[in-house]
């Protein structure tokens, strides 16, 4: 807070309030879209499990040939990898 210029608790309250919206005014048909850098992906499905599962939904997992391809596991034991 020092480092900000707050004093007190009192002097940050409500200073996003402005922030604040009714959800009619949210853009619903906005898309954030992940790039995903290929020569560095190991496909341990791990960023689509992370991303489905605090409810971004923003990857698609898509082959080269332009099919969409199934994640390997949803299992947080299984760290994306395939099942035995």
């Amino acid at each position: 807070m020092d480092e900000k210029g707050f004093a007190t608790i009192s002097d940050v309250a409500g200073r996003s309030l402005h922030r604040v919206s009714d959800f009619n005014n949210f853009d619903l048909s906005f898309r954030a879209v992940a790039r995903i850098d290929q020569e560095k992906c190991i496909r341990c499905n791990l960023c689509y499990v992370a991303c489905n599962d605090t409810a971004h939904q923003c990857i698609d997992l898509i082959a080269k040939d332009g099919s969409v391809v199934e994640p390997h596991a949803y299992e947080i034991q299984a760290n994306g990898k395939k099942k035995p």
